[in-house]
């Protein structure tokens, strides 16, 4: 038993110290920031449209693929992700051990080791310490010698600041942990159902399936350019509903999430005109298709989209659109929808349509029934976000008190032929407080001289 218990401590020295090892703890600190920069330059898929992704694979044919089959348009839901914060917060852990024993040691031990400047006084102890308790020393050890302190809180400032790191850290691990990220683009009027499956998503490691318990409606979409064609604002209305709750409605835009129920919801860049179009094929078989267009930057510029056998093996459908037929303006709606039919490579036509205008192509009947807008919205759903503002109060908290309240020490000795001797020192900026040091022994040595 004795034993085990040997090797269970060395074992547990070792780790101890190799977690707290400098090699270990830059290692871990490039490891996250490389994990970070990586994400920034390689697009994540979950913030990607299809869209983009597609020309992220037409601009890098070869880093695209390399990139997703490594796993790097996943990194926060990456299991090595998670390793690294993990590892930290084993790191982080250590240290804090090791911050509160140094801290309790300075606080309450004999501080053996407390030499600084000294001056001999005719006051004996006592005395002193009354003059240092009025000076805001407290005394921490009383013996051979009295310890006192000016601002001992000041020793727990590295303790704070590594408490709040390692707050910050724990909560950044369950949040990769535990997040659920949904998608969806909607045309106004359509509805998102609940427990419906979402186009896109994103889950961590732990995280349950992300299902709404609620059905949320896309009830308008409201859009501004600048004179420069740039988008201003991109703004969605709202509405949830369930059976157990009265409707409610709200609103999104950009820079603007909206927080509803524990999901906060995005309104992502992406949006344009949707189209409903009747298809009728040589059978005479009719179904309503509804195309999502992205908006084009300029009025006078279309915006493109493939849709490969979505009539039938072997056929591509090539559609774009201008906001304005008469292409002078991207606030003036007038929209012209041109629809190209292509099978296996060869054009079999094209048609321009809009609202209640009908024609056919190789076969095929399109009627434009309608259009409207679209937009594209995220939602997410995170636990754990409180735990990052919290850990940042604290490593505030603890940096405050570690700049701006440094311990001043002061070892009082008594001498065998009456008197004391007085060792001062501040733990930190000693230059800073050494008016303090000299106003002090102004004080000791004037009294022993009236004396």
């Amino acid at each position: 038993m004795k034993t085990a218990s040997v090797a269970a401590h060395v074992v547990m020295k070792y780790i101890t110290r190799f977690f707290l090892a400098r090699n270990t703890i830059l290692a871990l600190i490039l490891s996250a920031l490389s994990a970070m920069l990586t994400a920034s330059f390689v697009p994540q898929a979950f913030l990607l449209s299809p869209a983009g992704r597609a020309k992220w694979h037409a601009d890098y044919p070869r880093l695209a693929p390399l990139a997703e089959s490594l796993g790097l348009t996943h990194i926060y839901t990456h299991p090595l992700f998670a390793l690294i914060l993990l590892l930290s917060v084993l790191s982080l852990s250590f240290s804090c051990r090791e911050q509160i024993r140094l801290a309790l040691l300075r606080t309450f031990g004999d501080a053996a080791g407390v030499e600084g400047d000294g001056v001999v006084t005719a006051l004996d102890v006592a005395g002193v310490s009354a003059l240092l308790a009025g000076e805001g020393y407290r005394p921490v050890l009383r013996g051979a010698a009295n310890r006192m302190v000016r601002h001992p809180w000041g020793y727990w400032g590295n303790v704070l600041f590594h408490a709040g790191v390692l707050v910050v850290i724990v909560s950044s691990l369950w949040i990769a942990l535990t997040q659920q990220r949904g998608s969806v683009d909607l045309g106004e009027g359509e509805t998102f159902g609940p427990g419906r499956e979402w186009p896109t998503q994103e889950l961590g490691l732990l995280a349950r399936p992300f299902v709404l318990d609620r059905g949320v409606r896309l009830d308008r979409v409201e859009y501004e350019f600048l004179p420069s064609h740039g988008v201003k604002r991109v703004a969605s209305e709202l509405t949830f509903f369930d059976s157990a709750a009265p409707a409610a409605s709200r609103g999104v835009a950009v820079n603007e999430p909206l927080d509803y129920e524990g999901l906060r919801i995005y309104q992502r860049l992406e949006f344009g005109h949707a189209f409903y179009i009747t298809v009728t094929t040589p059978d005479g078989e009719r179904s309503l298709v509804q195309l999502l267009l992205a908006h084009p930057d300029k009025p006078d510029a279309a915006s493109y989209a493939d849709y490969p056998d979505r009539l039938g093996k072997n056929k591509m459908l090539r559609v774009k659109y201008f906001t304005d037929a008469e292409k002078r303006s991207l606030n003036h709606e007038n929209p012209l929808l041109v629809l190209r039919l292509d099978q296996s490579g060869t054009e079999l036509g094209q048609l321009s349509l809009t609202p209640g205008k009908e024609g056919t192509i190789g076969g095929y009947g399109f009627r434009l029934e309608k259009t409207g807008r679209w937009s594209s919205l995220t939602f997410v759903k995170l636990s754990g976000i409180p735990g990052i503002f919290a850990g940042f109060f604290i490593i505030c908290l603890g940096g405050a008190l570690h700049y701006f309240t440094p311990p001043r020490e002061a070892m009082v000795h008594p001498l065998p032929g009456g008197g004391a001797r007085i060792f001062w020192k501040a733990s930190r900026f000693p230059e800073f407080y050494r008016e303090e040091f000299e106003s002090l022994t102004a004080r000791l040595t004037g009294e022993n001289t009236d004396g």
